[in-house]
C-alpha cells in the first residue's frame, strides 16, 4: 500500500492561481525573447551575406542631337581600343524614353583606389591605340 499525503487527510501542497500565472508568464516571455533573439541573429547572417562593398563610377553625358552621329563613332573607335589593349571594364547604356541622347558609362569599383586603377588601365589603352 502506498501511502500519500491525501490518504492521511491532508491536502498535498498546491500551486496558487497567481504562482501558477507568473510562472506562465515568464515561461512565455523567456520563449519570445528566445524567438526575437533567434530572428535577430538569422536576419543579422542574412544581411551580411548579402551587403557587398562596391560602388558604382558613373559617367553622365549628354549629347547634341546634332552631335549624336559623331559621338557614336567615336565611342566605337573608343570601344574597340579599350578592348584590344585591355583597358578598363565598363558598361554604356541610354534611356531610351524621356530623356534622349544621353549616354551612361557605367563600372563597379571595390573601393575608391579602384577608381584611378580603372581610369589609369583605360587611359594606358587610349595611349596605346591612339598614341
Amino acid at each position: 500500500m502506498r501511502w500519500t499525503l491525501a490518504a492521511c487527510g491532508e491536502d498535498p501542497p498546491r500551486q496558487t492561481f497567481t504562482k501558477r500565472l507568473l510562472s506562465q508568464k515568464e515561461l512565455d516571455m523567456k520563449r519570445t525573447c528566445l524567438g526575437f533573439g533567434a530572428v535577430a541573429i538569422l536576419l543579422t547572417i542574412g544581411a551580411t551575406g548579402q551587403t557587398r562593398d562596391e560602388y558604382l563610377d558613373i559617367g553622365i553625358n549628354h549629347v547634341k542631337p546634332d552631335r549624336r552621329a559623331d559621338f557614336d563613332a567615336l565611342t566605337k573607335k573608343m570601344v574597340d581600343a579599350n578592348r584590344r589593349h585591355k583597358g578598363d571594364q565598363w558598361l554604356a547604356y541610354e534611356v531610351a524614353y524621356e530623356e534622349q541622347n544621353t549616354v551612361y558609362f557605367t563600372s563597379t569599383r571595390r573601393n575608391f583606389a579602384a577608381i584611378d586603377q580603372g581610369l589609369t588601365a583605360f587611359m594606358a589603352a587610349m595611349k596605346e591605340a591612339f598614341g
